[in-house]
């Protein structure tokens, strides 16, 4: 009788954390009249973006906090991210392992630059890294602080414009690519 009382509740937990938490869901704002920040889990981009919640209904891809939402990230996920061709199809140099292991091993397309990944390296697309290291910046493009989560390391918070982002005082949003914007420090 507890094996199978155990099974029901591990089912039925199991139900409630997969709707609480669907990782795969696409943003959904909600309806209502409020303006929270939450964050969603974004998988073009493998990261979690912050978007402003209208405080009722919505979906389980919404999380209050960033760190929540790190929950959803592939921790050995994609080593290119982003929308179009993320990935670039490498010129393997001869007498090289198979799979290449170091970038000095190949070439990569125009527009593409070498990527160290888990296991072995890619060709990840310029646009998409250039813009991924912007977002992630301690600082925004005109050398103001970003704003972030200061851990054991900085954690920088984005969104994909500055309509879904709520800034702290003295901070103002910035787009800084067509992919990302963030708070930044007001000069």
């Amino acid at each position: 009788m507890l094996l199978i009382t155990s099974a029901v509740v591990l089912f039925l937990f199991e139900r409630v954390f997969a709707f609480e938490y669907s990782c795969s869901d696409p943003k959904d704002s909600g309806l209502g009249n409020k303006s929270l920040q939450k964050f969603y889990y974004d998988p073009v981009w493998n990261a979690c973006f912050a978007f402003k919640y209208k405080g009722k209904g919505g979906n389980g891809n919404r999380f209050d906090s960033k760190s929540e939402c790190d929950r959803c990230l592939m921790v050995d996920g994609p080593v290119c991210n982003g929308p179009g061709k993320a990935y670039g199809d490498p010129i393997i140099k001869p007498r090289t392992m198979n799979p290449p292991e170091r970038c000095e091993d190949i070439t990569c397309p125009k527009n593409y630059t070498c990527m160290r990944g888990f296991v072995g390296v890619y060709c990840c697309l310029n646009e998409n890294s250039n813009a991924e290291n912007q977002g992630y910046a301690e600082t925004c493009p005109n050398g103001a602080k970003a704003g972030g989560i200061m851990k054991d390391y900085f954690m920088a918070v984005f969104a994909h414009s500055c309509k879904d982002l709520i800034c702290d005082k003295g901070y103002k949003c910035q787009q800084v690519n067509k992919h990302f914007a963030k708070c930044c420090e007001a000069k």
